[in-house]
Parts: C-alpha cells; structure tokens; sequence
C-alpha cells in the first residue's frame, strides 16, 4: 500500500474546505466548546458552551445534507451559501430556544437532541 503524499493531503484537504465550509466552520466550534467545557467543568464559566456543542452535534449532518442537496441539483456558489447560511441560522435558533442552564433542564432538552440529530443523520442518508 502506497502512502499519499503531503501535497495529495493538502490538496484533498483544500477540496473539502471549498466543497464543505460550513460543516468545517460548525465542527471546529463544537471542538472548541467541548475542550473549553472540559477545561472548566462545573465552575459555571461557560454557560453557553452547551449551547453551542449541542448545536455543532445537530449542525454536522444538517449541513452537510444541505451542502449534498444542493450539489445534487447544481446550484451556483450564491444559492448554495444562502443555504447553508440559512442553516446555521436555524441552528442558532435551536441554540437559542435551550435554558441557559441545560444541565438541570428538563429531560425533555435531551430527548429533543437525541429525536433531531436522528432526523438529520436520516436527511443525510
């Protein structure tokens, strides 16, 4: 088995920024919120870091849904990025509509997680 080259790597890597943007952007701030929770968990000092991981959790697969509907149907640069735009807007509201004290919120927060990240996995597929 041959390995890829470095440059093969950056290329393929560069690909995927231009193809998926959005869900690169969403991911990395999930990433940066689940290590800032990490680092200050229980002292209360990030409290909107719930709300941002759970919607970089919901985001993932809903961008890239939109980002293969729209390559699907071969839309311009401009259409596609008021999509995905529009998506990330919906998530904001998501993240919006949580308590901001999730971790003694009601049950009914996870379950409405756990319901809309099947839903998108199930919009990707």
């Amino acid at each position: 088995m041959k390995l890829p080259s470095l440059q093969q790597i950056l290329s393929d890597a560069m690909d995927t920024l231009r193809r998926f943007p959005f869900v690169l952007a969403v991911a990395a701030a999930g990433t940066v919120s689940a290590i800032v929770l990490i680092e200050h968990h229980g002292s209360g000092e990030f409290p909107a870091g719930l709300r941002v991981l759970y919607a970089a959790l919901l985001g993932i697969p809903f961008l890239t849904g939109l980002a293969l509907f729209a390559e699907k149907r071969r839309w311009e640069t401009v259409p596609r990025t008021v999509l995905q735009a529009a998506g990330v807007l919906l998530l904001a509201l998501y993240a919006w509509t949580l308590p901001s004290n999730i971790e003694i919120a009601p049950e009914m927060h996870a379950i409405r997680l756990l319901m809309l990240a099947v839903g998108m996995h199930l919009f990707v597929a």
